[in-house]
């Protein structure tokens, strides 16, 4: 009888133990695990589902954590009160982006020149000026050497930008007529993270020509004879002027023998129509001489708007002829300064 009461105790107690831990399993929905406490979450590990089809799992403790890293499940993620629960992590700023990967691949094109200036053999390029470059993206400006030659001197011109993109170099005090070099020296880089290197690249440009009649002085040489009552005309050509004219240094000399009065309005016209006076008549109507000389410079002419082409001597003539023979130009010339 002892023996039988024993084991009725025995299975007493097994039975009220398994009875307490049902209390304390706690069951929940995948998609509702709001039966779970803050710090629980609802483990469906076992896949078992219930009559609707739905995951059923229990509650299961969580681990604390600060950021997604902490959590050791890569499906679980850290929530805001600071669990480790079953959802997507946010995106880290430090882990490898595909599509940026995908476009840093693709980048392996070195930069390249897409429009330069000046260029060209025309000869009509200042000598002083910029080297203008655009690039095809972003360059590294430390990378960017750019030397200019005219076969025997190299310089290195100082390059600025805004943008990485475009530059001006300066250059100044080239040779007139003259055939010049650009040369962007191997090694200029993109800014991408392969630093793709450009091969050099070169072209060539021609200055200005000298500008006519400046170095020397251009001349008609006579004589020529003016005849009573006529206007007198006389051209020198000049060929070439591509700067800003300053002054023209006029000579003539007229010879006028025996008893003849010269009597004379001699003007000086530019190509573009532009006339100055040089002498009077009526200033000089009572006056008997040999020879005139005229020999002045002249700024009226400053900044004409063509300085190439026909420049014409006019001589005006009244009475001029009271005995002996016709007046004559001997010669006349200009010399043309620019700034």
């Amino acid at each position: 009888m002892r023996i039988v009461l024993l084991i009725a105790f025995i299975l007493l107690i097994i039975l009220s133990a398994c009875g307490g831990e049902e209390e304390d399993y706690t069951t929940c929905l995948e998609i509702n695990a709001s039966a779970c406490n803050i710090d629980e979450y609802c483990n469906t590990s076992d896949n078992q589902k219930n009559e609707s089809g739905e995951l059923i799992g229990y509650c299961e403790k969580a681990d604390s954590c600060f950021e997604d890293t902490d959590c050791s499940l890569i499906t679980f993620a850290c929530t805001s009160q600071g669990y480790c629960k079953p959802g997507e992590r946010t995106q880290n700023d430090d882990s490898p982006d595909e599509d940026t990967d995908s476009q840093q691949e693709e980048d392996k094109t070195p930069p390249s020149v897409i429009s330069k200036s000046p260029e060209g053999e025309n000869g009509n390029f200042d000598i002083e000026g910029n080297v203008e470059i655009t690039f095809s993206e972003t360059i590294m400006v430390s990378t960017l050497h750019v030397i200019l030659t005219d076969g025997t001197n190299d310089k290195e011109l100082s390059c600025s930008t805004s943008d990485q993109i475009s530059f001006k170099c300066l250059y100044s005090a080239l040779k007139k007529n003259y055939t010049y070099t650009v040369i962007i020296k191997a090694g200029v880089r993109d800014n991408s993270i392969y630093e793709n290197q450009m091969e050099s690249v070169l072209w060539t440009f021609k200055t200005v020509a000298e500008n006519s009649c400046e170095k020397e002085p251009c001349s008609q040489t006579g004589p020529f004879s003016i005849q009573n009552e006529t206007l007198f005309k006389s051209t020198i050509n000049v060929e070439n002027f591509n700067s800003k004219l300053l002054l023209v240094n006029f000579d003539a000399e007229i010879s006028c023998e025996g008893n003849n009065r010269c009597l004379f309005d001699i003007y000086l016209q530019a190509p573009d129509g532009t006339k100055v006076q040089l002498r009077d008549a009526s200033e000089e109507a009572d006056v008997f001489t040999e020879t005139i000389t005229i020999n002045q410079g002249i700024s009226s002419f400053k900044d004409i708007s063509k300085a190439a082409g026909n420049w014409t001597l006019m001589i005006a003539s009244g009475t001029i002829i009271l005995s002996g023979t016709l007046p004559t130009l001997n010669s006349w010339s200009i010399q043309l300064e620019s700034y």
